[in-house]
């Protein structure tokens, strides 16, 4: 397989892969990457050994050249091209390399990824939050790294290229497919359709969460992908294959009803933004096509949002395909019809001219000057002889005729020459008449399209509401800031590694709402890695967007549409997210023409090496350049200048560049180390499937075992350990745990197991794990009520044992918690529109055990926070 087959077949990999992370839930929080990743670091393993072994080749040879021998190539003056591939890496032929500025597009592309694992793996050797998060995040950076790396390479070849246009269709088909096979009841998706009955969350009653099982980043990638595909439609040939066109409209009809199911304004509102800024980069006839096809694809879309929310994403299966059908065909005979009247086609490129010979400036005098070509010199009129100045001189010919003007109507007209008496040629019909009715007929056909498909979709007129306008989403997201920007300020440099949110959320919350994730991209980037992992990932889309928007890119607008969303919403924690911002700025960037350098027409070239050149050399060198660009003087007439002797030749270069050589085999064992660490955890992540599987058929010793393994494979992760310790004895749990509190020094489950059995072992130390499992989780009612209980068992355990003083140190802890509790229900009644997401309160079986604990408290100290007796308050 040669190396353009090679590459073509990495392409449709690509593809394969953007398909797969549609299928694993957009890759979402690394679930289903590790497989890939393993296999990933693999190949680039073998690529980099691959790659020092050619690079070591190379200079090998390159260090016998001498600087002023000539190599013969061939260059094909029709098509450009090179026969040796040494220019190809010199850029001595601008039709033989890719552009400058798509070269620094593709190394920043693969740049950032590559920092960014850098700073997560910096974290690992710190004291980060989570080990597994920041661990989870340095392999998902440098599988982007990877990823980036091979599409660039891929890209610069034409035929790997066009394969590679077709990722983001095939991922419209796929989401678009399943999304509405699940509306219909044809895919059983349990998660695809999120059903409400708060009118702020959804005006439908449910919202399409497709397969990325989450409205609003599906929401997002529709509109992305919707853009690009009516950006394909508004600069298609008219004259294309009509099946062709029919698939676009099609893809393009399932994106922009799919981005209506999901309810999401912001997915709407950066839509909107994207699709701005694609109307404003594109040319006349782009433009007007852009606005029939968005009017025309709009419309159907409410038509079939209309049918669908009507029936609350439930329709009946036969009347509702009969129902989209209809929409369908009506919408794509619309489009084609539109697309047949277009009012210009798209120009042809035109056939790049010979390029005109440039000077060696750097040369001064000595550059060779443009030679004309041969005939009579241009006539230069003296001006500063003014009106006495010789006139030019006309062609050889017949006089022209002068009629007499001072006859007046007498004088002789003109004679016409013969054969110039025929009947003139009527004029061509100018598209005023029929083309311009019908294009009016066609604009006026999709604006009553659209606007009966807005009138059946507003409310009270039949259709369902299209727009939810409740604020509390929005309120609940202002908080989540807030509390982030104050987290932000302990680290604001350099962060505290990967998933801080995650693990943090739960103590720093200052209303109980339900948020994971912080909702903001950017946010969450300042949380792990401060201010320098903000300042790289911001560099990097802005420079990426400018890079696109000076080349006009139809790929601008679903640029925007996907960083504008992220800083809304937790789109980055999609690694499908992560894909299409690396697979728009290479596609983007490569194969769009721009300004190239000069092609020069000589058989023979030299290669001009930095350093001090010794005289004789100089002149060697000058007769070269002379005798390559004057070409159409013989050679005998230059003067025989002599070749240096060979003592003050420059062999090669004389520091050879090491630095890539020595780089290639580090990097090849650091790749194969992050595929073996892959391998790990995928291991482990399987091997922990099968233990609760095993629990739950109550196979605890199976279970035991394959939980041992989980964790020996993976000791960064808490999941195994948690499990294994509620399964196995005291002393070997005891141990599990304390080993995952250094690992997750935070996380709220690891302290209240450790809590639990060091109470049932009798242990002080208890008191301090219950109530860190306490303030690590503010707002969880019924962790609190088993943590009060748990505090009047060890409080019985301490008694029997005679530790008077443990055991009412245990009460006066406990009950200084329960008065926290108290305290914080008491300022969220205060409160006017409180988020009680989580719905926390003093619950009745809380009220119980902290009667308990002040019954069988010894101590008379008085209580904290200067509260009354609970008796008192609760009579």
């Amino acid at each position: 397989m040669g190396s353009r087959q090679l590459q073509v077949s990495i392409a449709a990999g690509y593809i394969l892969l953007l398909v797969v992370a549609c299928i694993y839930t957009g890759f979402y929080e690394g679930r289903g990457m590790y497989s890939w990743m393993a296999v990933a670091f693999l190949i680039t393993a073998v690529g980099t050994v691959h790659w020092g072994r050619k690079l070591r080749d190379k200079h090998r040879s390159e260090g016998q050249r001498s600087l002023y021998d000539l190599e013969e190539k061939r260059i094909l003056s029709d098509t450009g091209k090179c026969t040796d591939s040494c220019d190809q890496k010199r850029g001595l032929d601008s039709a033989c390399t890719p552009s400058r500025r798509a070269s620094y597009a593709n190394l920043l592309v693969v740049a950032v990824p590559f920092i960014m694992a850098v700073l997560y793996g910096a974290h690992l050797l710190t004291s980060p939050v989570s080990m597994q998060g920041t661990l989870d995040q340095a392999l998902r950076w440098a599988f982007y790294g990877v990823f980036a790396a091979g599409l660039a390479s891929a890209a610069k070849l034409p035929k790997a290229r066009a394969v590679l246009r077709t990722g983001p269709a095939a991922c419209a088909a796929i989401l678009t497919a399943a999304g509405l096979a699940a509306v219909y009841g044809l895919l059983p998706l349990p998660h695809a359709v999120l059903r409400t009955a708060s009118a702020e969350l959804s005006a439908a009653g449910a919202r399409l969460g497709g397969l990325l099982e989450y409205p609003n980043t599906l929401g997002a990638v529709f509109g992305a992908l919707l853009l690009e595909r009516l950006a394909s439609l508004s600069r298609a040939n008219p004259r294309a294959a009509k099946l062709r066109q029919a698939l676009g409209a099609a893809l393009a009809l399932g994106c922009a009803a799919s981005l209506l199911l999901t309810e999401s304004r912001g997915a709407w509102l950066c839509t909107a933004a994207g699709w701005t800024a694609a109307l404003a980069l594109a040319g006349r006839a782009a433009r007007q096509q852009l606005l029939l096809q968005t009017a025309i694809l709009g419309g159907g879309g409410l038509w079939v949002y209309r049918q669908l929310a009507g029936a609350g994403l439930a329709p009946a299966q036969l009347p509702g395909l009969a129902e989209l059908a209809g929409a369908a065909t009506c919408t794509l005979a619309l489009s084609l019809v539109a697309r047949g009247y277009c009012p210009s086609a798209p120009q042809r490129p035109r056939r790049p001219g010979r390029p005109a010979p440039q000077r060696l400036h750097h040369l001064g005098l000595l550059a060779p000057q443009r030679q004309h070509r041969p005939g009579p010199s241009a006539f230069q009129r003296p001006r500063h002889l003014g009106p006495l100045a010789p006139q030019r001189p006309r062609r050889p010919g017949p006089p022209a005729f002068q009629r007499p003007r001072h006859l007046g109507p007498l004088a002789p007209q003109r004679q016409r020459r013969p054969g110039l008496l025929a009947p003139l040629r009527p004029r061509r019909p100018g598209p005023f008449a029929p083309q311009r009715l019908r294009r009016l007929v066609v604009t006026a056909a999709c604006c009553a399209w659209v606007g009966l498909a807005l009138a059946l979709s507003v409310p009270g007129s039949g259709g369902a509401g299209l727009v939810r306008t409740g604020t509390s989403t929005v309120s609940a997201r202002l908080l989540m800031y807030r509390d982030a920007i104050e987290q932000i300020r302990n680290t604001p440099l350099w962060g505290r590694g990967g998933d801080v949110w995650r693990s943090v959320y739960r103590s720093i919350q200052s209303q109980p709402y339900v948020g994971a994730q912080v909702h903001s991209g950017y946010i969450d980037i300042l949380l792990n890695l401060g201010v320098i992992g903000l300042i790289v990932i911001l560099t990097w889309i802005t420079a990426a967007g400018l890079l696109l928007y000076r080349r006009r890119s139809p790929w601008l607008a679903p640029f925007i549409v996907l960083t504008l969303h992220a800083g809304i919403d937790f789109d980055m924690s999609y690694g499908l997210i992560w894909l299409l911002l690396i697979w728009i700025p290479v596609l983007g960037t490569n194969g769009i023409p721009v300004r190239r350098m000069r092609a020069l027409s000589m058989e023979s070239r030299i290669f001009l090496l930095p350093g001090q050149i010794p005289t004789p050399a100089h002149t060697y060198w000058i007769h070269l350049v002379t005798r390559l660009y004057n070409r159409n003087s013989p050679s005998h007439t230059l003067p025989d200048i002599p070749r240096p002797p060979e003592q003050e030749r420059v062999k090669g270069k004389r520091s050879l560049n090491y630095a890539p050589r020595l780089i290639a085999g580090p990097a090849a064992m650091l790749f194969l180390l992050l595929s073996m660490v892959s391998l790990s955890l995928m291991q482990s992540e399987r091997l922990t499937g099968q233990a609760l599987q095993l629990i739950t058929m109550k196979n605890n010793p199976e279970a035991v075992y394959l939980l041992k393994r989980a964790i020996q494979l993976a000791p960064y992760r808490s999941i195994p350990r948690l499990v294994l310790s509620s399964v196995t004895d005291s002393a070997d749990a005891e141990k599990l745990l304390r080993e995952g509190i250094k690992y997750n020094p935070v996380q709220p489950e690891l302290w209240w197991g450790m809590g639990r059995i060091q109470s049932k072992q009798g242990n002080p130390a208890a008191i301090l794990a219950l109530e860190k499992a306490v303030l690590l989780d503010r707002y969880n009612s019924g962790r609190h009520t088993a943590v009060l209980r748990e505090f009047n068992a060890l409080v019985l355990r301490l008694n029997r044992a005679g530790r008077i003083s443990g055991a009412s140190c245990a009460a006066q802890t406990g009950l200084a918690l329960y008065r926290r509790d108290q305290l914080l229900a008491h300022t969220l009644g205060l409160v006017k529109n409180v988020r009680n997401d989580r719905k926390f309160r003093i619950t009745e079986a809380e009220r119980q055990q902290a009667l308990l604990l002040e019954s069988s408290s010894s101590s008379k100290a008085p209580l904290p926070f200067s509260q009354p007796a609970i008796r008192q308050m609760h009579p």
